[in-house]
C-alpha cells in the first residue's frame, strides 16, 4: 500500500504539480494583485464614505442659509409693500390736493379769459384806431428820417466841397474831370493814360487816384503828371475802388464827371462828342456803349458771356430826353440795362444835389450808384456811341475765383438796392422793374454762395453780426 501511495504521489507530481508551477505562480500572483486592489478599493471606499459626510454636513450648511435668506427676503417683501402702501396713499392724497388746485386755477382762468374778451370787445375800436395812429407816425417818421439821411449827406459834401474848393483848379472853366483809380495795374495804366490824354476835349482834368499801388503804378502816374499838366495825382491808404472814386468826386473841379478803369480804354476823339450831347441838352447823365476785349484767347473761351449775354452794346438808342426812371423801365424791357458806371457821364451839380457817392468796404459798388442815380435822375438820355473799351483779363474781380467778399459784395448790394426802393418815390412801373432786379440780385447770392462752398456761419472777415443773421434768413427763404 505505502508504495502504491508513494507511487501515485510521484505520479501525481510528474503529472499535475511539475507541469503547473508557473500556472500557480501566475494564480498567487493574480490573487496578490487582487487583495493589494481590494485594499486600495476599501481605502476609497473609506473616503467616499468620508465625503458623502462633508457632502451632507455641507449640503446642511446650505439649507440653513437657503432658510435664512427666505426669512430675510419674506422680512424684506413685507417691508417693501408697508413702504408702497404709504407711498401710494401719500400720492392719492397729492393727486386730490392738485386736483383741487388745478379746478380752482380752471375757474380763475375762465373767469380771466371772460374779462379779457369784454375788455377786448370794448377795447377793439380804440385799438384799431390806434394802430391806424401808430402807422401814420411810423410812415412820418420814416419820411422825416429820409430827408434827415439826405440833408446829412448833402451837408457832408458841401464840407467836404468846401474844403477842397479853397485849392486852385488847373483850369477855372473845367469841362470834363475823369476819375480813374488805380491799384497795381502798370502793365495796362500806360496804355490806359494815353488813350484818355490824347482826346480833342478842350479843358479837362484827369484825376488819378493811386489806391495805395505796389508795383510802378506811382512811379508811371508821376510821369504823366509831369508831362501833362491836367493830369492830377493823388497818392492814398488801399482802401477799395468805392473809397478811391469817392475821393476823386471830393476833388474834381469839373462841370461834368466820367469815371475810368485804370486797365481799360477809352476809343479816340469820342470825349468832345460826349462832352457836346450833355451839355447841349442839359442831362443830369448821359447813357452811352461799349465794347469787350479779352487778353487772352483763353479767357474769351472761359468767360464768353461778356461778348454774348453781356454785351456793352445796347440793342436800341434811347436818344429821347426822360427821367431816369423811365429810361430805367425802357432799357430793362429791352434787356439794355447796365450796371456799371463807366459808360455814362454824369452832370456833377446833379450828384452834389442827391449828395450820390459809391458804397466802400465792397465790390460792385457801381451797382448801387448806377441804380440810385437813374432812380433820381430827371434829365437823362443815352446816344448810341461805341466809346468804352473794357478789359477782360486775368486776377480781375470779374475772373478771379469766388471769395466771402464777392458773396457779402453781393448781398450788400441787394440790401442798399432794397433800401433805396423803400425809401425813394418810385413810380409803378420803376418799382416793379425794381423788385425783379433785387429778385436776380437775391437769386445771384444765393447762386455765388452755393458756388464759393462758404459755411456763412464761420464767415467773419466782412459779414458781421446783423447782416450773417439776414444773410442766414434770406438762405432759409425768410426773405
Amino acid at each position: 500500500m505505502n508504495r502504491i501511495a508513494s507511487l501515485i504521489v510521484r505520479v501525481y507530481r510528474r503529472i499535475f504539480v511539475v507541469p503547473n508551477r508557473k500556472i500557480l505562480w501566475q494564480i498567487m500572483d493574480k490573487v496578490n494583485a487582487l487583495q493589494k486592489t481590494s485594499a486600495v478599493l476599501s481605502d476609497i471606499k473609506k473616503q467616499i464614505k468620508t465625503s458623502d459626510q462633508e457632502q451632507q454636513s455641507y449640503n446642511n450648511s446650505i439649507q440653513e442659509k437657503h432658510a435664512e435668506l427666505k426669512k430675510l427676503t419674506v422680512s424684506f417683501m413685507q417691508e417693501q409693500r408697508f413702504h408702497v402702501e404709504s407711498m401710494q396713499k401719500e400720492y392719492a392724497e397729492q393727486d386730490l390736493r392738485i386736483q383741487d388746485r388745478f379746478d380752482e386755477l380752471k375757474t380763475q382762468l375762465a373767469s380771466c379769459a371772460d374779462e379779457q374778451r369784454e375788455l377786448a370787445i370794448s377795447n377793439q375800436a380804440d385799438i384799431s384806431k390806434r394802430d391806424e395812429h401808430i402807422h401814420q407816425q411810423l410812415d412820418e417818421l420814416k419820411d422825416q428820417m429820409h430827408r434827415q439821411l439826405q440833408a446829412v449827406h448833402v451837408n457832408e459834401r458841401e464840407i467836404d466841397l468846401l474844403g477842397i474848393k479853397q485849392q486852385v483848379c488847373p483850369h477855372s472853366n473845367t469841362k470834363l474831370s475823369l476819375i480813374i483809380p488805380v491799384c497795381n495795374t502798370q502793365k495796362y495804366l500806360p496804355e490806359c493814360l494815353d488813350s484818355v490824354v490824347q482826346q480833342d476835349l478842350e479843358h479837362y482834368e484827369v484825376l488819378c487816384i493811386d489806391d495805395g499801388s505796389t508795383d510802378r503804378s506811382p512811379e508811371i502816374l508821376e510821369r504823366f503828371s509831369r508831362k501833362y499838366p491836367f493830369v492830377r495825382v493823388f497818392h492814398t491808404t488801399n482802401q477799395g475802388l468805392g473809397a478811391a472814386r469817392n475821393f476823386g468826386l471830393r476833388h474834381a473841379c469839373g462841370q461834368y464827371v466820367c469815371f475810368v478803369d485804370s486797365d481799360d480804354l477809352i476809343k479816340p476823339n469820342v470825349l468832345r462828342h460826349l462832352y457836346d450831347e450833355i451839355s447841349s441838352r442839359d442831362l443830369d447823365v448821359l447813357y452811352f456803349d461799349g465794347e469787350s476785349i479779352y487778353e487772352t484767347p483763353e479767357l474769351e473761351q472761359k468767360y464768353p458771356q461778356y461778348k454774348r449775354g453781356y454785351s456793352l452794346y445796347r440793342s436800341h438808342e434811347y436818344s429821347e430826353i426822360t427821367d431816369g426812371q423811365q429810361l430805367f423801365c425802357n432799357m430793362k424791357a429791352n434787356g439794355d440795362y447796365r450796371e456799371v458806371v463807366w459808360l455814362q457821364m454824369y452832370k456833377r451839380a446833379f450828384l452834389d444835389k442827391y449828395a450820390l457817392i459809391f458804397p466802400e468796404r465792397m465790390l460792385h459798388e457801381d451797382t448801387v450808384f448806377d441804380f440810385a442815380c437813374m432812380m433820381q435822375a430827371e434829365r437823362v438820355a443815352h446816344k448810341k456811341l461805341n466809346a468804352y473799351i473794357y478789359r477782360i483779363r486775368k486776377n480781375s474781380i470779374m475772373t478771379s475765383p469766388l471769395t466771402e467778399k464777392n458773396v457779402y459784395s453781393t448781398f450788400r448790394c441787394y440790401l442798399e438796392i432794397a433800401r433805396l426802393t423803400s425809401v425813394l418815390e418810385l413810380r409803378a412801373e420803376a418799382a416793379e422793374w425794381a423788385q425783379k432786379e433785387l429778385d436776380g440780385l437775391r437769386s445771384l447770392t444765393l447762386a455765388r454762395y452755393r458756388q464759393s462752398g462758404l459755411d456763412i456761419k464761420h464767415c467773419s472777415s466782412f459779414f458781421n453780426a446783423a447782416t450773417r443773421a439776414l444773410f442766414e434768413s434770406m438762405i432759409l427763404g425768410k426773405n
